[in-house]
């Protein structure tokens, strides 16, 4: 999605949370293995794990929404209307099934970056 498309709201907390950004001043000898290049590589790659853990707080908020969402649907259905309230049960469950599966592969993209990428990276560069 691109900041063109949201609210004025929206799009100062979109522009606000991209505009952060990795900054070093390597120093030398350093600077012959971190050349700007690779800082901008490095940069990226923690845009990107800053993304992906921003998304992982939002999914694991979305959470605690849900499960308000579902004591409030149980209420319905007992008191208002059965029939709708076993619908709106089964979307739901539907909802916290795709927020399940959508964490779990947020989760593991966050820990695959961290662990796989970065530290391994840092582990042969310590090594040198």
């Amino acid at each position: 999605k691109d900041a063109g498309s949201l609210t004025a709201a929206t799009k100062a907390t979109y522009l606000a949370w991209n505009s952060i950004h990795l900054q070093y001043k390597v120093p030398w000898p350093l600077e012959i293995i971190l050349s700007p290049p690779v800082m901008e590589k490095y940069n990226r790659l923690f845009c990107f794990l800053f993304l992906v853990l921003r998304i992982q707080s939002a999914l694991h908020s979305l959470a605690k929404g849900l499960g308000v969402l579902s004591r409030m649907v149980d209420m319905f259905g007992a008191y208002e209307d059965p029939s709708r309230g076993q619908q709106m049960r089964r979307s739901l469950t539907t909802v916290v099934f795709l927020r399940q599966r959508m964490a779990h592969f947020v989760d593991n993209l966050a820990f695959y970056v961290q662990v796989d990428v970065l530290e391994a990276q840092y582990t042969e560069l310590s090594r040198r």
